[in-house]
């Protein structure tokens, strides 16, 4: 490395003028000579060093992908097989998660239920139910829950048995 002599004698400097006067030894323009080459002190040398070490350790801000939180329906907790008593209201329940927020359809074999007073379904915070009031024989079968969103769908079932020996029509008076 190149060494350069003190213009003036030891002690004379203070720690504050001897730094402004590097500083303005640092600044001082580079003078081109005719082969092309640039001349001028160790300082400003080592001053040019400096610039292109600051550049190459700029911050450089991150590039991030685009993190999208949407995905297709799943159910993470599956319709359980069940059995019931002729009169008395049971309930089916699912959960079910999405994004966007799924539609929630409920099939009873295979044939989508509608608005029946019998049934009532529920959809709160991902979890499902459907209430069927006063079930008979005949409300017996396979029982599915379909959830549908723009990226996919996903269905559970399951078989709900309804013991008894009283009709269905006994239980609508």
């Amino acid at each position: 490395m190149c060494q350069e002599r003190s213009r003036t004698a030891p002690g004379t400097l203070t720690h504050g003028t001897l730094r402004s006067n590097m500083i303005a030894e640092f600044r001082r323009p580079q003078i081109q000579n005719g082969s092309g080459t640039t001349s001028g002190s160790c300082r400003e040398v080592a001053y040019q060093h400096l610039l292109r070490a600051s550049a190459e350790n700029t911050y450089k801000r991150p590039e991030y992908t685009e993190c999208t939180l949407a995905e297709a329906p799943k159910f993470t907790q599956p319709l359980n097989d069940r059995t019931t008593t002729n009169g008395y209201t049971t309930k089916l329940y699912c959960s079910v998660r999405g994004s966007p927020k799924p539609k929630v359809v409920w099939m009873k074999n295979q044939m989508e239920i509608r608005e029946d007073p019998k049934f009532r379904s529920l959809v709160n915070q991902g979890v499902c139910s459907l209430e069927i009031r006063k079930p008979c024989a005949f409300d017996g079968g396979v029982y599915t829950c379909k959830a549908v969103n723009s990226l996919g769908e996903a269905t559970v079932d399951c078989k709900l048995c309804v013991k008894g020996k009283r009709k269905c029509s006994e239980f609508n008076d």
